[in-house]
């Protein structure tokens, strides 16, 4: 395996993920890797189909986004705060948080982990089954089969 210079977590704020950036935060530490942390936000879609309630309802569909975005980025702030910042002089010294929303998630990750040039992308998973899984979707086993990139995933 080559060495791990640029690692990309990916996070949703679930439990799952929590329990991931553990390992992502191992990983950055005892590889001496730059860690990127991701939230995909997903933004009100401009289809029709949810223009017109909106627009109806009077609410301002980018003014919602802009919203939508603006909690991301202080729930990211906070996800990092609490999962990947210590005071001892073993934290991580390389980290750069960001939220990204347009498009689909698992499209939206791997096109990260390849902006960044990352080693390998790491995210945590909800462990859904059967028909849970079918009508929620799946966005680490998305990552898993689509990425070029090699993906840690951890079941939460």
């Amino acid at each position: 395996m080559n060495s791990l210079n640029t690692l990309l977590f990916a996070t949703d704020f679930s439990k799952g993920s929590a329990k991931a950036s553990s390992i992502a935060a191992t990983l950055a530490q005892l590889s001496g890797a730059k860690l990127y942390v991701i939230h995909v936000a997903s933004l009100v879609d401009s289809s029709l189909y949810w223009q017109d309630p909106l627009l109806a309802s009077g609410v301002d569909p980018g003014q919602l986004n802009g919203e939508i975005v603006k909690e991301a980025e202080k729930k990211l702030s906070e996800f990092v705060a609490l999962n990947f910042q210590s005071d001892d002089e073993n934290g991580l010294k390389d980290i750069e948080s960001r939220v990204v929303s347009g498009g689909v998630a698992y499209e939206i990750i791997i096109g990260e982990a390849q902006r960044v040039g990352a080693d390998m992308i790491i995210l945590g998973t909800h462990g859904r089954s059967g028909l849970e899984r079918v009508l929620v979707g799946s966005t680490a086993e998305r990552v898993v089969r689509s990425s070029p990139i090699p993906v840690l995933t951890s079941r939460g």
